[in-house]
Formats: C-alpha cells, structure tokens, sequence
C-alpha cells in the first residue's frame, strides 16, 4: 500500500504515547487514520473507551484542523502469518530483549506500510533502545508532522525485518513522558492525560500498579495517575507477580480444587454444627485468612507458637485496598506520632508433608519502627498450630532488601539465591 504524505496511519492504543501523536497530528490539515489491534486482552475494553473519550476530545477543540477518519480495529489472529518476519523477530530476541507485540505489528505493516508505531524517548523504552543500538534512523521533515524511519542502508537485517515498514513519530521519538505532559498542556488537552489508558490487568476499573506499562508509567514520573492502592502494589509488583503465577497453577489443577471443594460443601451440609473447614492450599483457619494479628503475635513471639483456636484478638482483619492476596490489621493510634500502626501479609502456599502445610508470608508493618519494614517468613501450619521456623530480616539477612521474587521451577526466590522453599 503506498503511503499518502497526507494521510498518517497510527497505531492508537489508547495509552499517554499514542494518544500524543493523535493530539499532534489533529492540530494540521491531514487525514489520521487510527488502528487498533484486538487480542481479546483484559484490558481491551478500557483501552477502546479510552479512545472513544479522547477522540471526542479532538472532535471537540477548537484548534483541530485534521479530518479524522474511523477507527479499524484489526484482529491479531487475523494478521497474516509471515515467517521470515518471525524468525527475524526471534534472532532479533537474542540481540535485544523486546516485547512479543513487535511480531504482529511487523507482519502488520505488511498490509499497512507506513504505520506509525508511537515509541517515546524514555531511556527504558525497549523498542526505541532497540531501534536505536541496533539501527540507524533517517528524519523525514517535508510534511506537516515529521517523523523518523529506519536507514536501509544502515540497519541490522532482523532489526529492518521487524521495523523497518514502521515510522517513529517526532517529538515522540526523542522525549520522555513528562516532556509530553508539558506539550499536552501546551495545545490545550491537559485534561485529555487522564483519560489515557495504559494497564494491561486493570484492578477493579482502575490502573493495578504492577504490569510491565504501570511500572514503567510510575518509573517515568506518572505516579499522580495511580491511586493508593495502585503504588502499594507497584512498590510489591514482583510478589504480585509471583502470586499471579501461583494462580496459574492452581487453575491447572482447577478439576481437583473443584471436587475439593464439593466434599467441603457436603461436608458443611452434613454437619452444620461444625466450624467451617480450612481451604486446601490457602491460609486459612476455620474458612477464612488467618487473621494479620495472629500472624503478628506470632511474628513477636518468643515461643514461636500459636494456637489459632486460643488466639482473640479486636481488631479488624480486611484485604488491604481489595488487592487480591493481602490482609491487613491497623491497630491503635501512637499518640506520640499521630500514626496508625499496621500489620500486612500475602501468603504463599508451600508443600505438604505428613498433613503440616508449609507457607512463605511476606508481611509489612510499620509499628515502632520509623519506616515500613518488609520481611519475609517460614511457617508450618498444623490444624490449628502456627509455628515459625524462620525470618529473613530486610536488610541483613537478604542482602540489602526484598526483591527479585520469583520463582524457578517449584521454588521462590528472593534477593540472589535464598530459597525459603528449598529449606524444607
């Protein structure tokens, strides 16, 4: 397909980088025809009402002098297959670690030379370091909105095999986030930023903090876009991870859990009178969390014990935020500080071993301490006996912090090579 210097073709995600080029280009007397591709991902339904709202935000400002054209949504499953594009891609992997996105939108520009992909200047932005290291780029600067490509002559193979059909736009392609904030403001859409969208596993409607463009938002500056809940999960976005593939597991062995599940509720059925059973594979006791307090108590204890069934405790256990796998207690105002001290925990299953349940808690609290402290624990639960076998101290013991979980085959790692699990 040729490529018309008056007609720009972007590829609009919704997200604060393409919406920009958008906003740019709608300010010059040029045809913009935006795509979007479909996979059928979580956040798919935000991203579109994202551009619904921005579009009618470019429809609506006095200084747009663009004609906007319809959007086409392309499917992914639908892009022609091209295998050399692939390969390329794959040895291109080996160079230079960049996204699984960059395959389907190079065989793409197959069908739609010329398409803009909206790479910002950030210095992590790994298309634009790859484009950048592997690459040399050409300024095109004889039409309305300039834009940068790939010099033919210049390039890595693999890198114009996956690249080279696509266009940079500029300023895009040579500043940082908060550099476009400022132009946003400029050309009078400062309040089109927050209609932006850019999470890929939105949390309850809202941006979740802890998926790869969340990061990189907060990384950027972007961190007003993210509400409390938000940043917690950014500050813990690895755990967050980890327990994203826990899930994962367990919902390959969905078909045990649900017959699991169903001799508990014949069970419960059967005998009413009963407290309620602990979850196979949770943290739980009589049904429901294990109660933050009682994990501190332990937490405190000089015995290393507790019984749950003895445990009594006030104040109130609740998911921190509703984010999913975190349980929090605040307790009593320090009236020397104003503070609320607080308590918080997400478990992780371990093994199972002669009926004990091993579990590794990474807990926060800030009670007598200047700042937040993030430790990570061992525990055996048998029935309703809580032991604890060990803590790993930030700091000391972890090699200068909590960080990098994750896990390798059936093991989770944190700070280099302490391995919780494989004490066991």
């Amino acid at each position: 397909m040729s490529t018309d210097p008056q007609t720009y073709r972007v590829l609009w995600t919704g997200g604060l980088d393409s919406s920009f080029r958008m906003v740019q280009l709608s300010r010059h007397d040029v045809r913009v025809q935006p795509y979007y591709v479909s996979d059928d991902r979580e956040s798919e339904r935000f991203e579109l009402e994202a551009i619904r709202r921005i579009t009618d935000d470019i429809k609506a400002h006095p200084g747009t002098a663009c004609t906007l054209l319809p959007l086409v949504v392309v499917k992914s499953r639908e892009i022609e297959p091209d295998r050399e594009i692939t390969e390329a891609y794959h040895r291109l992997r080996t160079k230079f670690p960049i996204g699984s996105q960059f395959e389907w939108i190079a065989r793409l520009t197959k069908s739609v030379d010329g398409l803009e992909l909206c790479a910002e200047g950030e210095p992590h932005a790994r298309g634009t370091n790859c484009v950048k290291t592997l690459g040399r780029v050409r300024t095109v600067t004889d039409c309305p909105a300039p834009y940068a490509a790939l010099d033919r002559e210049s390039s890595d193979p693999d890198l114009l095999k996956v690249f080279g059909r696509l266009h940079f736009p500029l300023p895009l392609f040579e500043i940082t986030k908060l550099q476009e904030l400022q132009l946003y403001k400029e050309w009078g859409f400062g309040s089109t930023i927050d209609k932006t969208w850019f999470c890929h596993s939105p949390v309850r409607g809202r941006p979740c903090g802890f998926c790869k463009p969340c990061a990189a938002a907060i990384h950027a500056g972007l961190d007003f876009r993210f509400g409390r809940s938000a940043l917690f999960r950014y500050r813990f976005r690895k755990v967050y991870a980890f327990a994203k593939k826990i899930k994962a597991v367990l919902r390959r062995h969905r078909a045990v859990a649900t017959m699991a599940g169903l001799a508990l509720l014949l069970a419960a059925t059967a005998c009413r009178s009963q407290p309620p059973a602990d979850i196979p594979g949770e943290f739980t006791f009589h049904g429901t969390a294990v109660h933050p307090a009682a994990v501190r108590a332990l937490y405190r204890s000089t015995t290393g014990l507790i019984d749950l069934a003895e445990f009594k405790t006030g104040f109130e256990a609740r998911q921190w935020e509703d984010q999913f796998g975190w349980w929090v207690t605040e307790f009593d105002v320090d009236l020397a500080t104003g503070r609320t001290p607080f308590f918080a925990y997400a478990a992780f299953a371990g093994p199972v071993e002669a009926g004990a349940e091993y579990y590794v808690l990474s807990i926060t609290f800030n009670e007598g301490e200047p700042s937040d402290v993030d430790n990570i624990i061992l525990l055996q639960k048998s029935g309703s006996r809580l032991g604890l076998l060990r803590i790993w101290v930030e700091g000391s013991d972890c090699n200068g912090g909590i960080h990098s979980e994750r896990m390798e085959g059936d093991e989770f790692l944190y700070a280099r090579d302490l391995t919780p699990m494989g004490l066991l």
